[in-house]
């Protein structure tokens, strides 16, 4: 998720109307959200929940995103933000875990996702 969200950030903004399958990227991480509303491997964590949140958020406003998914991850989130550590992920050809950067990421996607619960209009 991490490397779909940032292709998506690099992206969208430039190349909205350029034929780019915005819509099915948009499906794709819709559908594969977890019954528990994260994201990822193993039944989801928080760190890729995070991105797959602000990679739908940031996709051009014509992909339409359910309620149900932002709701869903907010509630995921909101259970995850005192965690003490996060799983150690792939990065380059070994396991990492950036403690401060999935933190904020986990924070911004949380916010972002009560953000749109709370709105009437979630787009």
């Amino acid at each position: 998720y991490y490397a779909t969200a940032n292709t998506i950030f690099g992206l969208s903004r430039v190349a909205a109307d350029d034929g780019i399958a915005w819509a099915s990227t948009g499906r794709w991480l819709v559908d594969t959200q977890h019954d528990n509303g994260s994201w990822g491997l193993g039944g989801g964590n928080p760190e890729e929940t995070a991105y797959a949140v602000l990679a739908l958020d940031a996709l051009p406003a014509d992909v339409g995103v359910p309620a149900r998914v932002w709701r869903n991850a907010e509630v995921y989130l909101a259970g995850h933000l005192d965690d003490p550590g996060f799983p150690e992920l792939w990065i380059g050809k070994g396991l990492y875990t950036p403690v401060n950067v999935v933190r904020s990421a986990v924070l911004a996607g949380y916010a972002r996702a009560a953000q749109l619960t709370a709105s009437s209009d979630p787009r």
